[in-house]
């Protein structure tokens, strides 16, 4: 991807990081890893967005690390973005970002998953405290 698409992107997750942050985005968790947010119903484009956390295993000696005497893999994280469209009845992959393929992207994807988990355990804690009787 070239530079002024890598910028393009760069400033869309700047824009979901705001609209997340502000509460105009609601993601949902399809699994511990990964979160997706839908555009609303009735809006002029169907699409669905998805943010996953992979695990990285780096290679070569320099990717190991000796745990307890024993030699493991370095295992570091990135982050996936993607677009996609509804069609029919289906769906269509439309983009992939992967902050591996582009590390200029990584801290911005992972600012954004992040942020999303903070605001899912702030909305877990406050339904904690909503259903515990006051002593």
């Amino acid at each position: 991807m070239a530079n002024p698409e890598i910028a393009e992107i760069q400033e869309y997750i700047q824009r979901l990081i705001l609209a997340t942050r502000s509460g105009e985005m609601k993601w949902i968790t399809a699994n511990p890893t990964t979160y997706s947010w839908d555009t609303p119903m009735g809006a002029p484009q169907r699409a669905r967005l998805t943010l996953q956390r992979v695990e990285v295993k780096e290679g070569g000696l320099a990717g190991l690390v000796s745990v307890g005497g024993v030699l493991v893999p370095k295992v570091s994280h990135s982050y996936v973005l993607q677009a996609f469209e509804f069609v029919g009845t289906g769906i269509m992959p439309r983009i992939t970002v992967s902050g591996t393929e582009y590390p200029e992207l990584k801290d911005q994807m992972e600012s954004l998953f992040e942020l999303i988990t903070s605001e899912k355990k702030r909305k877990e804690l406050d339904f904690l405290k909503s259903i515990v009787p006051k002593s």
